[in-house]
């Protein structure tokens, strides 16, 4: 079956390829999100042809050179898509295509006052006041930077200390509360309705700019991800702050998730601190 303008309708052999499979994926509603590429791969091929080897292979094809992790999000997920619905319309047999084997990220931990001192101090002295205001608002709102990116001048409101945060990596729209600091940072940059408040576009940029002004304040590099969403949850965590608000105010799902986030030093000493000052406290 094929869904067409004009309802369902049965599909002939012939036309049951991979790029009529995409089309029937996205008119049910599906993610056009990195499939153009794979598409054009696979266009005009039977999808009962395609076998698990030649999706791995146009993954290494379409993106040459690129790590495991990119390859399996932007050309495996999408394929897999494609092919999974494929079978549920009867098209093809079921396929089983594996990722490629990733190597386990480091993950940075979370940067103290001192850092943040350290860079904010450099950032402004550099002029880079746009800089400062985003990192404020990554760290302080557990916003992503791809979320920061996407501000305009109509998400905020100075007033109420709040930014709409229009897409997100859920696709769904949030707020975003500004602490004292990032809104000052952020009423005092130009603002204008459909342009962006903090000026960059891509993670990229951003992400460049953090590691120039990291070399001339000679600290340790750290990426927005990192300065953002984990200094946010290992702060919030610090400061006493209830597991469940803290995930609501960061927009976590899942405590398992949010606690991946979560950086703490001296672990074991805490709780014999606190066991310590229980077990004696009324002698």
């Amino acid at each position: 079956m094929m869904l067409t303008e004009h309802g369902w309708k049965a599909a002939n052999d012939n036309e049951k390829t991979f790029d009529a499979a995409a089309d029937s994926y996205l008119r049910m509603g599906g993610s056009q999100r990195y499939l153009a590429p794979v598409i054009e791969y696979f266009r005009g091929r039977l999808v009962a042809t395609i076998v698990s080897a030649e999706v791995r292979q146009m993954g290494i094809e379409v993106f040459p050179g690129c790590k495991a992790a990119t390859i399996n999000r932007q050309a495996l997920t999408p394929a897999r898509a494609i092919l999974n619905h494929a079978h549920e319309l009867g098209w093809c047999s079921a396929i089983r295509v594996r990722s490629f084997k990733t190597e386990k990220p480091i993950k940075l931990p979370a940067v103290n006052g001192e850092w943040m001192s350290k860079f904010i101090s450099q950032a402004d002295a550099d002029g880079l006041y746009h800089l400062s205001a985003i990192v404020f608002f990554m760290q302080d709102c557990a916003a992503r930077v791809s979320e920061a990116c996407n501000v305009l001048g109509e998400h905020v409101d100075i007033r109420n200390k709040t930014i709409r945060l229009a897409k997100t990596k859920t696709e769904t729209n949030a707020t975003a509360y500004l602490t004292d600091e990032c809104a000052y940072r952020i009423a005092h940059l130009p603002m204008k309705e459909g342009e962006r408040v903090f000026r960059y576009s891509s993670r990229w940029s951003v992400n460049d700019r953090i590691a120039a002004v990291c070399r001339r304040a000679q600290i340790e590099y750290r990426p927005s991800h990192t300065l953002g969403r984990r200094t946010y949850a290992t702060r919030a965590i610090k400061l006493g702050v209830p597991i469940k608000v803290a995930m609501d105010g960061g927009r976590w799902k899942t405590p398992a998730v949010f606690l991946g986030y979560v950086d703490i030093d001296n672990a074991g000493r805490i709780v014999a601190e606190k066991i310590n000052s229980h077990r004696y406290a009324n002698l």
